[in-house]
């Protein structure tokens, strides 16, 4: 999630980049904390669709960024469904 964030604009909307103190790139976010284009768009995802109660799950560590991105496709009523144990082998 720390990923995405930090490479939270879209193209085009940067400030500069990081050498200029501008907000980093997605390329340059994923060598700087040693993880994939992948595992940043997953986390995108999940801030982008996901419910905040999944979010927050996330961000807590008890519910990985690779089951988030799949639960946050779902429609709201069921990713809740999903939070409360609704789905089978949601988590």
């Amino acid at each position: 999630m720390v990923a995405a964030k930090m490479a939270g604009l879209e193209n085009g909307k940067r400030p500069s980049p990081i050498g200029g103190g501008g907000i980093p790139t997605r390329n340059e976010t994923a060598k700087m904390l040693n993880v994939g284009h992948g595992s940043i768009d997953r986390a995108k995802q999940v801030i982008k669709n996901a419910v905040p109660e999944l979010r927050d799950m996330v961000d807590q560590g008890e519910v990985s960024v690779n089951a988030a991105s799949q639960v946050s496709k779902l429609p709201e009523p069921e990713q809740r469904k999903a939070i409360s144990g609704g789905v089978a082998g949601a988590f």
